[in-house]
């Protein structure tokens, strides 16, 4: 009798095994949004390569002819997130302008002006590496967004070959995975100069 149980455990506990682990595999692929490269010309420093994902809707933008360019991002249906990467060249003469200790400085002066909106009392920076780049970033929260308006901030800047991109993403959810795509994105972007 006790070997008959014994037999039965076991053959339930190897059944919910392989529920788990298939359960697990289903949401590992379903989970995983395709993506693909996308160029950007910038005048003068030439291409920025960018690994999206394909529900991004993408757009360059440029407000006047001697302003930086900046990339838009948004999902293609919905409002989930709304972000805009601004990238800048070195002015003549201006060396290291994107060294990661003057991105540093750069990225909490600009998160201290905000400060006065936000829960947080201070700006926590992390660092932000990848294959091709290294900045810093900072997530803030409004203390009192109005209708419509994303409640969360991530907030940061990275150096890419010889540009600055300073990024802006906002977010409805704490946990938005467009922030981890933000990420990624960032750590795998490059320059291809012509």
């Amino acid at each position: 009798m006790n070997l008959l149980r014994i037999r039965i455990r076991a053959i339930l506990l190897w059944f919910i095994l392989i529920s788990m682990l298939v359960f697990l595999f289903e949401e590992i692929s379903f989970g995983e949004e395709t993506k693909s490269t996308r160029e950007f010309q910038i005048p003068g420093y030439g291409i920025l390569l960018l690994n999206l994902p394909t529900s991004w809707h993408d757009e360059i933008y440029r407000s006047r002819e001697d302003q930086p360019p900046s990339i838009i991002l948004r999902p293609k249906s919905g409002d989930e997130f709304y972000c805009w990467m601004t990238i800048r060249g070195p002015k003549e003469g201006e060396a290291g302008f994107n060294h990661p200790d003057r991105i540093k400085v750069f990225v909490k002066q600009e998160g201290e002006t905000l400060l006065d909106r936000a829960v947080e009392t201070e700006i926590l920076l992390q660092e932000l590496q990848g294959s091709h780049s290294i900045g810093y970033f900072f997530s803030l929260t409004d203390k009192s967004p109005k209708r419509g308006e994303f409640r969360y901030m991530t907030r940061g800047a990275i150096g890419v070959g010889n540009l600055l991109l300073s990024f802006t993403h906002l977010y409805h959810k704490k946990d938005s995975p467009s922030l981890k795509e933000v990420f990624l994105m960032l750590q795998e972007v490059r320059q291809r100069k012509k």
